[in-house]
């Protein structure tokens, strides 16, 4: 008389749970007597149709859809993201400060003359961009490093807040006004001599 069970090759789950179905399907392929389907709910599930809520919904989702359809989706998809290439750089939502910070960036040849700029690659604000913050080094912590409460929010308070900035556009703004009345005294000027000849 012989006192335990033989292995015959067949496997029978009582609790099926997707984590214990993963872990088991190795020990069901490597043995070859007679392989059972695992049914993992959780996978068939996923292309049904009647999802939880089915019952509340006003209408019946459409099942497949067209060419066309699935080309517009495509294409809204596609407008999301850069592409591929850029590393699917998002479309950001486009707010009043982040408009302002992208001027300012566009405009930066006029906030320091001295500093040399490429010139835009386009005119208009860019609808694909990310803003980030600078990670300051370790080794800079005492000479080139902008303290906490020094630090702003964003690019125009920065600027406000900057005194050389201030001070340059406060020269220039100055110059122009004393160019502005010079320029209307010598138009009167040409007025009145072309009114004596005449």
């Amino acid at each position: 008389m012989e006192i335990g069970m033989k292995d015959i090759g067949v496997y029978i789950d009582v609790n099926p749970h997707k984590e214990k179905n993963e872990n088991l399907k190795s020990k069901i392929s490597s043995n070859t007597a007679c392989i059972l389907p695992v049914n993992n709910s959780d996978m068939l599930m996923e292309k049904s149709v009647l999802a939880p809520g089915f019952e509340k919904l006003d209408c019946v989702p459409q099942y497949s859809a067209n060419k066309r359809q699935k080309k517009m989706e495509r294409r809204k998809e596609a407008d999301k993201t850069k592409g591929g290439k850029w590393f699917n750089l998002p479309a950001t939502e486009m707010t009043e400060e982040k408009l302002r910070d992208l001027e300012i960036i566009q405009m930066r040849s006029i906030l320091n003359p001295k500093q040399f700029y490429k010139k835009n690659d386009l005119k208009v604000v860019p609808k694909y961009f990310q803003v980030g913050t600078v990670v300051d080094s370790h080794a800079d912590f005492y000479h080139d490093r902008v303290p906490k409460k020094e630090r702003k929010k964003n690019l125009v308070d920065e600027l406000m807040a900057d005194a050389d900035f201030q001070r340059y556009n406060k020269r220039n703004y100055q110059k122009k006004i004393i160019k502005i009345p010079h320029r209307k005294k010598t138009k009167e000027k040409l007025t009145l001599r072309k009114r004596r000849k005449a």
